[in-house]
């Protein structure tokens, strides 16, 4: 038990001298996210809905695709070499969507992966650590090899309501898929167009 406790006091003040040393470059990716989404703020310029929106993008970001293979390298640890076998592994990453037919899923597309960088770059500039991240201007978006298909039966509907994960654009999707409202009219939608007495909505 002494040697344990010994071995622990060792590494926690090597730790220390790392910390003293490297500034927060000693910091775990875990716990540079911790300190960067405590440290946001909502902007001036924008609403609070978008402040909310950008930290769940972020929280989800890091959760799926950073956590499980960055969390526990620091920050002075994260070399080109390292980052690049990180983008190596999202390229591969399948994910499949909710309603989605296809059953072994759908790589990551270059845009998501961006988003998934963006935020790693977010984390480490809050944290005063400078990281060079390679191979991110060469993912290109993948063309559609075909046509998106038509909705053609209530269970694709239910679906794509399934697949909304904000309420207003389950809304939205609810009411272009059973009323036939088109984007410009459920966009100038307002509380005065919706019957209180009846179950009406006034498109105009």
């Amino acid at each position: 038990a002494r040697t344990e406790l010994r071995r622990l006091e060792v590494a926690a003040d090597e730790n220390a001298a790392l910390r003293d040393k490297l500034g927060t470059g000693a910091s775990t990716v875990r716990e540079a996210f911790a300190a960067f989404m405590a440290r946001r703020k909502p902007d001036p310029g924008n609403t609070a809905r978008r402040f909310e929106r950008r930290s769940r993008a972020y929280q989800r970001s890091y959760d799926l695709h950073i956590e499980p293979h960055l969390g526990d390298v620091r920050l002075c640890d994260l070399t080109p070499r390292v980052l690049r076998e990180w983008l190596d592994k999202l390229a591969t990453t399948r994910t499949a969507r909710p309603g989605e037919r296809n059953e072994s899923g759908r790589t990551l597309s270059a845009s998501s992966i961006r988003h998934v960088v963006v935020t790693l770059r977010q984390l480490a500039k809050d944290n005063d650590a400078k990281i060079e991240i390679p191979q991110v201007n060469s993912l290109r978006q993948k063309r559609r090899k075909t046509r998106p298909r038509a909705l053609q039966s209530i269970e694709d509907v239910r679906a794509l309501l399934g697949a909304c994960r904000e309420v207003w654009f389950r809304v939205a999707c609810a009411l272009a898929c059973h009323v036939g409202a088109r984007l410009g009219e459920i966009a100038s939608l307002r509380w005065r167009h919706i019957g209180t007495d009846t179950i009406t909505i006034a498109l105009s």
